[in-house]
């Protein structure tokens, strides 16, 4: 595990699920120098995705599977537990079409849903942006 993986991963160990600023935290350490998160995304088409989990972060959290998804085509760009019932990811993609962009949005988030132990999700809802 890289320097920038084990600080991120103690980081989200002391941390609420999706606490305020987790998000950007973490995405500061494996991308150090941009100026903000639109630095990084290549140009096109972009999409907002919406990927829904029937469940809610299960502690003690899974450690990382390897250094954040290149966030050059999608990230992630809100999180929300409803209850304890449910888990919304929503990412921005870029991507030429729908099924890509769903595709993307599944591998951006699909890291942060393995360390809060989220099953498959259970719906994705993809828009245009």
């Amino acid at each position: 595990m890289n320097q920038a993986t084990k600080e991120a991963w103690r980081i989200i160990q002391g941390a609420p699920a999706f606490g305020r600023g987790l998000v950007r935290t973490v995405r500061s350490l494996f991308l150090p120098g941009t100026q903000s998160d639109l630095d990084v995304m290549y140009e096109g088409q972009t999409w907002i995705v919406a990927v829904e989990y029937s469940a809610v972060p299960v502690e003690p959290y899974q450690e990382l599977d390897g250094p954040m998804p290149d966030e050059r085509r999608g990230r992630m760009i809100s999180a929300t537990i409803d209850g304890t019932s449910k888990t919304t990811m929503t990412a921005e993609v870029v991507a030429d079409d729908e099924a890509l962009a769903e595709r993307v949005a599944l591998g951006v988030v699909r890291w942060w849903a393995h360390i809060y132990r989220l099953s498959e999700p259970s719906r994705v809802h993809v828009m245009d942006n």
